[in-house]
């Protein structure tokens, strides 16, 4: 019998749980191991925890961005505690560079559930762990770059995350609305995502699109809806209506459940049936990607192969079928004029969105837009230049008219709802305001969360400020 370890995970409070992270930790202790999670942002005492729970391995699931964030964490703890430390999560997975880190143990590329697994069993056994595959290991030697596993086939095997690891956190515990995923993978080859590169990566190793049972999904969320107060549930998966027929029968099970949801569907794999499905069961919102209001940088630039056409009837769509649209934007791309940032707006509001999420690209490593961005010259390839957010974190990007898009995503939403607005703010982004900005956008956000989208209570909102800011600490932000 293999000897349990203790495994600690470190994250931070970002609205949402981080389901990867919490059914890590699920399939690690469902083979015998001790898992804990510690949040950053919420945690009291995080040197105490540590120190109570005496952890052998602490593993961290890492975007490109927040990257330096937890390897400065990790450096602290390291002077502090002795343990294995583990890297995974995209950026980990598209820039393994990051072992050459001070404090960085190992990295895990791809999917870690069978490579943490693996590693917390040979450290159980106290044996060597340099040749696990998706493991990029650091030894006295140099590095040791194992080859990628195949992917995971039956996602079924695998139990569900463990929500309860959150429980310690009212931040978490008490929210109304809950996140499930149901699949693994996405087809499309958008030059702005990792998946098309993701994809490369796999080929030869397993169908990229793998779907959980319906049995599956259904039963999580009940069991999920049965010990916490949900008043809504979102779906993270990249495509929720791959499958037509998994769909129907989804639908029609999940009308039991009774609880409204939301999911991100794309413009050109969506039909009437779909639509109808999705309300049938309770659908209340679907989020979509315009990304780009020029039809030329959307299927040109991004290759998204989408046209305005298709934007405009898929909305109407939703709109028959009382289904709320609100849409993903981007802004800062390469090659992007203000002028073109003005017709995503006035593409939003021909579509008749009146809520839209706008980030500002980021350009993450080796996507092929990032290539693109070097071999122009807009960027310099360096992955530590990237801010640690998309959302108000401003672009590493040098294009010309850069400073004005930056400021235009704090008035890009209000611009779609309020378009009267838009003379004014043309003016407006010409000053150098940027903290106001990004102030007149909090609130903005706030009320059209509140009294307009109705995703969050005012009391939700408070408690979630409170939760969040009530034990800050610097160094970890």
């Amino acid at each position: 019998m293999i000897m349990s370890v203790r495994v600690l995970f470190i994250g931070e409070y970002r609205y949402f749980e981080s389901l990867s992270v919490l059914s890590l930790a699920s399939f690690i202790e469902s083979n015998g191991h001790e898992c804990l999670y510690l949040d950053m942002k919420l945690e009291r005492n995080m040197n105490r925890e540590i120190a109570r729970f005496k952890p052998d391995i602490i593993a961290y699931s890492v975007t490109t961005g927040r990257h330096k964030m937890y390897r400065d964490l990790n450096s602290l703890l390291k002077m502090e505690f002795n343990f294995i430390s583990v890297f995974g999560g995209p950026h980990c997975t598209f820039y393994p560079d990051f072992i050459n880190e001070n404090g960085v143990d190992v990295i895990c590329v791809g999917e870690g559930e069978y490579a943490l697994l693996e590693l917390a069993d040979c450290v159980a056994k106290n044996k060597s762990f340099s040749d696990i595959s998706n493991l990029w290991v650091k030894t006295d030697e140099g590095i040791i770059k194992n080859e990628l596993r195949p992917l995971i086939d039956d996602i079924n095997s695998l139990p569900p995350p463990n929500r309860s690891l959150l429980d310690k956190y009212p931040a978490y515990k008490n929210k109304k609305q809950k996140s499930f995923m149901t699949g693994r993978g996405c087809p499309y080859k958008c030059t702005y995502c990792f998946n098309h590169v993701y994809n490369k990566m796999y080929e030869g190793k397993g169908s990229i699109i793998r779907k959980r049972s319906v049995s599956s999904i259904i039963d999580e969320i009940s069991k999920v809806k049965a010990k916490y107060k949900i008043e809504r549930i979102f779906f993270y998966d990249d495509i929720f209506t791959f499958d037509k027929e998994w769909l129907k029968e989804f639908c029609e099970r999940y009308k039991n459940i009774n609880i409204s949801f939301t999911v991100g569907l794309r413009v050109n794999n969506t039909d009437e049936e779909i639509v109808s499905n999705l309300k049938s069961a309770g659908c209340k919102r679907v989020l979509f990607g315009i990304e780009c209001g020029n039809e030329k940088l959307r299927n040109n630039i991004l290759k998204r192969h989408i046209t305005d056409e298709q934007i405009i009837v898929f909305t109407q769509l939703l709109r028959k079928y009382k289904i709320f649209p609100a849409s993903f934007n981007m802004i800062g791309l390469p090659d992007e004029t203000i002028e073109n940032v003005f017709e995503t707006i006035q593409l939003n509001i021909k579509a008749g969105v009146k809520f839209s999420y706008c980030t500002v690209y980021q350009p993450y490593p080796k996507t092929e837009l990032a290539e693109y961005c070097v071999l122009k010259g807009y960027y310099n390839g360096s992955v530590e230049d990237i801010p640690s957010s998309y959302n108000m974190g401003g672009s590493p990007l040098k294009t010309p008219d850069i400073e004005q898009i930056i400021r235009l995503q704090s008035f890009f939403s209000m611009c779609i709802t309020f378009p009267f607005l838009i003379p004014l703010v043309k003016k407006l982004i010409k000053l150098k305001l940027n903290k106001f900005y990004i102030f007149l956008f909090m609130i903005y956000r706030g009320f059209m969360n509140v009294f307009f989208m109705k995703d969050l209570s005012l009391g939700e909102v408070i408690k979630d400020i409170i939760a969040t800011k009530k034990h800050p600490r610097k160094i970890y932000y």
